[in-house]
């Protein structure tokens, strides 16, 4: 995935900072992209400066929401103002369609489903409602903006 977004930053003509492995540069609008590939709640408070913008990819779901805010206000600073950009935050709410009913011993989609979600949640510590996320970055002060499905 790492190269896959290397290939793309270039293509889109950011240029690989000197003595960089994660660091690309855009000249004609002065942005630069971080790319991490490792935790961020280890690495040194305002490590990367001003940052305007985190995102943050198939995670959210993953790391305890009070945690992915403590870190990243510890990153951006507290007064930093940085959106969070997190797509495909997985909520628990996968379908199948057309769902089949049970037959004999086969149990019916939903109830698969239904299992499935809550093994995520129970057995994978997975974090499946995204309003838990944006209570943490409420209490910090900040705002949603927009939420939607990724369909």
């Amino acid at each position: 995935l790492f190269a896959e977004n290397v290939k793309t930053l270039e293509e889109m003509g950011f240029v690989k900072l000197p003595d960089s492995t994660d660091r690309f540069f855009h000249e004609a609008s002065s942005t630069t992209v971080v790319l991490l590939q490792e935790d961020f709640r280890a690495l040194p408070p305002a490590v990367f400066g001003k940052v305007d913008l985190f995102v943050g990819c198939c995670f959210c779901d993953l790391v305890p929401p009070a945690a992915i805010v403590r870190g990243l206000m510890r990153l951006g600073g507290d007064q930093s103002g940085a959106l969070l950009y997190a797509p495909i935050t997985f909520c628990g709410k996968t379908t199948l369609s057309p769902a089949l009913p049970r037959e004999g011993r086969v149990p019916a989609d939903e109830e698969v489903m239904n299992l499935y979600h809550k093994s995520l949640s129970r057995d994978q510590g997975h974090f499946l409602d995204p309003s838990r996320l944006i209570s943490e970055v409420r209490a910090y002060g900040g705002a949603l903006l927009s939420q939607g499905g990724s369909n």
